[in-house]
């Protein structure tokens, strides 16, 4: 992980790889006062389109990332290699640490997105909280 020189970039990148993350295929483990959420029903709350928010829709499929996400694929599509992948294969292209120029980039995606999400859950709570 050291072709990832941000810190806050390579945390991000790592997390992600590592299961460590709030996305819902993971939280919802232990979100529903310690009893697991069937996978099937831990659905993505930010685009609403009723699919489970695993690794794949987030990096490939999440229309509330859609517009970053052409950002990020216009750098990494300059790699012939990667138009060719399935979507499975460029999951784990994405994920993989030994592309330095790939690694930065999806780092930067994570981070930027991790920071989206979580501002877009307090941004919620906080007008649930006013609300009330």
């Amino acid at each position: 992980m050291v072709t990832v020189t941000n810190p806050a970039h390579r945390i991000s990148l790592t997390r992600l790889r590592l299961g460590c993350h709030a996305l819902r295929v993971q939280t919802g483990k232990y979100e529903n006062k310690g009893a697991s959420i069937p996978v099937e029903e831990r659905t993505c709350l930010v685009c609403k389109e009723n699919c489970v928010e695993h690794e794949q829709h987030f990096l490939m499929y999440c229309q509330g990332y859609a517009t970053i996400r052409v950002e990020l694929h216009s750098h990494i599509q300059k790699d012939s290699l990667y138009a060719n992948l399935s979507d499975n294969e460029r999951t784990k292209y994405l994920l993989r640490a030994d592309n330095r120029v790939t690694s930065k980039i999806i780092g930067k995606f994570i981070n930027f997105v991790f920071k989206k999400r979580k501002d877009s859950q307090l941004t919620n709570k906080m007008s649930i909280i006013i609300l009330f």
